[in-house]
């Protein structure tokens, strides 16, 4: 095909024979906007009296625009993940059941080590664990979510802890002389625990104040204000703190003073003669100690004061002589759209602080899908062998995908599903379907009884959902049940046999229970709704209001891909591939120039042929070249062997464009095409 011509000519930024310049569209964007998202926008028009070579290159060309097509996923965009754990998901499943205890064996950046503590040796290790209440859900959870996929959780629906393998005894933390201070690294900060408490709550005291080792002249600045040794005594330390205002103050070892605002706690001194070699250690912050009971908020990392508000609480742990564990938990509810915090959707993340940990959704495991729709229209069918069967003029139920395989009948493969249902007697009932070739068949190995399992399948991909139905009184239902046994429930269908001419007791109205999914009504709902398999139902209130049905069913069950990672974990995201795949055209792109209409001239125009044989063309060139008789001029500039591909802006009015592919005879045109 020679498409290569018109797309050459474009990268060359010219044309051959005659150029046009200053358009908004050029060559250089062909083929659009002739093609857009792999779609005709034109016509091609050839000349009545054209040379059927014309109509040669008028074929070639329309091949060719077909041929580019649309770029089409062949794979799906992949994320490597290093040091973390990913597993898939599915809607209903909950993260506890999934991931179990998680640890550093499972995260990088999580702890498995040792720590000094009273002149021992202890083995420390951090774990997150989930309940059951951190769970991937979608419609059936809150129709809110419509088909949007979430992560809800509750109130301690994830914690934290450090956990401590060998004793520590509470009456050992503590400042005096036969305790220590429990430091320990807590979601990456470093934490100095001071006191601990077993009660009713346990309690802990944390030292908050950053430490400095200062001598005597020696300054630090802390929140805009500037804090000076004076002098260092054997027992106190003179300082002045400077702000705005300078204040200054003695304070004795151990004890602590605010000293114009700030506070500072004298926590040693070395004390020698030398003045110049004397050194005292201050704690200097706006709090030096806070002690916090569980389910406080988690203050030192940022969370608000108040519990209620605070996402993250403290959550730990003593048996009366021993700590065991010192963690947080979650502290909001977030399982409808409405709350805040909301929940966590598809490409979102929950991080503890510090983004020590993060729960990341980060994709679905299946992003093709199918549209269908079901839906009562008029149809002529006929049975070749068994004209009891034929009906004519009558309504049937319509089953209708994208795809030429959408649907299995037995062994065959369709693209629709014709049902009729015979209201006066159900066994004459009857079941046609569109084959791969697009020709009608009656399927001759169902007897539409009063129940009939399998009647016919939705099959996708990796997708196969059975349509069962039994007939009982006024109506017939229609049950779509997943094979993978992925779901709890199955679409349901209600067929009125009354009248045998839409869904439910009343048409183009929904009723209860025309459909639904488990023993769920949708009828009344006027969102999408996210089946657990992943097929969403488009505005069921909506589209059962006009007696239709519009599924996407997924190529295979939906999956949330779900990250776990930590301070050590690297993720490397890649694109899936494309190719561009060739276009069937719905509808007919070639009209001859004498079948030309005022609306076909207001869109996109290919013009095959010169000014001899293609009248459009000859109105073009008269207006461009401001003759009479385009044909005459061209012979008077090109030869045999020349050939003009031109655009013409505003061609037939505006807005209008028009493509001009010429020669100077018709081997010339098929050239140029």
């Amino acid at each position: 095909m020679q498409l290569k011509k018109i797309l050459a000519a474009g990268a060359m930024g010219a044309m051959m024979a005659l150029s046009t310049i200053g358009f908004a569209t050029t060559l250089a964007d062909f083929p659009a906007p002739f093609i857009q998202d792999g779609e005709a926008n034109t016509k091609i028009v050839v000349g009545a009296s054209a040379a059927t070579s014309d109509v040669v290159g008028a074929i070639d060309l329309a091949a060719g625009l077909a041929s580019i097509g649309k770029a089409t996923p062949v794979g799906e965009a992949t994320t490597m993940v290093t040091g973390g754990k990913e597993e898939e998901v599915g809607i209903g499943e909950d993260l506890n059941t999934i991931f179990g205890t998680v640890d550093d064996s499972d995260v990088d950046g999580l702890l498995d080590t040792q720590i000094d503590f009273n002149d021992e040796t202890i083995d420390v290790k951090e774990e997150v664990t989930f309940t059951s209440d951190l769970k991937i859900v979608s419609t059936a959870e809150d129709d809110d979510f419509g088909d949007k996929i979430a992560l809800i959780t509750n109130e301690g629906a994830i914690k934290y802890r450090y956990i401590f393998d060998d004793t520590v005894k509470i009456a050992d933390i503590g400042t005096g002389a036969d305790q220590d201070e429990l430091k320990i690294t807590f979601l990456g900060k470093e934490l100095t625990i001071t006191n601990v408490t077993d009660g009713s709550p346990d309690t802990i005291t944390l030292e908050l104040a950053t430490k400095y080792m200062l001598g005597v002249g020696d300054s630090v600045e802390t929140d805009g204000k500037t804090v000076t040794v004076n002098g260092i005594g054997s027992d106190s330390v003179s300082v002045t703190v400077k702000g705005t205002t300078e204040e200054s103050a003695v304070i004795d070892k151990h004890e602590t003073k605010k000293v114009n605002g700030v506070k500072i706690k004298v926590d040693s001194i070395f004390y020698v003669d030398e003045k110049q070699d004397r050194l005292a250690t201050l704690k200097i912050g706006d709090e030096v100690s806070k002690k916090f009971s569980n389910g406080d908020s988690l203050e030192p990392f940022g969370e608000p004061s108040r519990e209620s508000d605070a996402k993250w609480v403290w959550d730990f742990s003593t048996d009366g002589t021993k700590l065991e564990y010192i963690g947080i938990k979650y502290n909001q509810k977030s399982n409808d759209p409405s709350d805040d915090p909301e929940p966590i959707y598809v490409g979102e993340s929950l991080a503890l602080p510090n983004n020590y940990f993060e729960i990341k959704l980060d994709s679905t495991t299946v992003t093709n899908y199918q549209d269908y729709k079901i839906y009562f229209d008029q149809k002529d069918l006929d049975d070749p062998d068994d004209d009891t069967h034929d009906v004519d003029d009558a309504t049937v139920l319509i089953f209708e995908g994208e795809e030429d395989d959408a649907f299995k009948i037995g062994s065959e493969e369709a693209s629709a599903v014709y049902l009729y249902i015979n209201k006066t007697l159900i066994n004459n009932s009857a079941l046609w379907y569109v084959d791969s070739d697009g020709r009608t068949q009656y399927s001759a190995d169902k007897n539409l009884t009063k129940n009939l399992a399998d009647l016919f399948k939705f099959s996708y991909d990796n997708t196969e959902f059975t349509v069962d139905w039994t007939a009982s009184g006024s109506l017939i239902t229609l049950d779509i049940t997943d094979e993978t046994e992925e779901t709890t429930g199955d679409i349901v269908l209600n067929v009125n046999t009354t009248t045998a001419q839409h869904f439910g007791a009343t048409k183009d109205d929904a009723d209860t229970n025309d459909i639904k999914y488990g023993a769920t009504d949708l009828s009344n709902k006027d969102k999408n709704y996210r089946t657990e398999y992943g097929i969403i139902i488009e505005e069921p209130e909506d589209n059962m209001d006009k007696d239709e049905v519009v599924l996407k069913i997924p190529s295979d069950v939906v999956k949330v891909k779900v990250i776990l990672s930590g301070t050590g974990t690297t993720t490397t995201k890649t694109e899936g591939d494309t190719i561009q795949v060739a276009k069937h055209f719905d509808n007919p792109i070639a009209v001859l120039d004498t079948d030309v209409n005022s609306e076909d001239k207001a869109g996109n125009l290919i013009l095959i042929g010169g000014p001899a044989v293609n009248t459009l063309v000859k109105d073009l060139l008269n207006n461009e070249w401001n003759v009479t008789d385009s044909q005459a001029a061209w012979l008077d500039h090109f030869s045999s062997g020349e050939a003009m591909i031109k655009l013409v802006e505003d061609a037939f009015g505006d807005g209008s464009l028009a493509l001009i592919v010429a020669g100077t005879d018709a081997a010339d045109t098929v050239e140029a095409c």
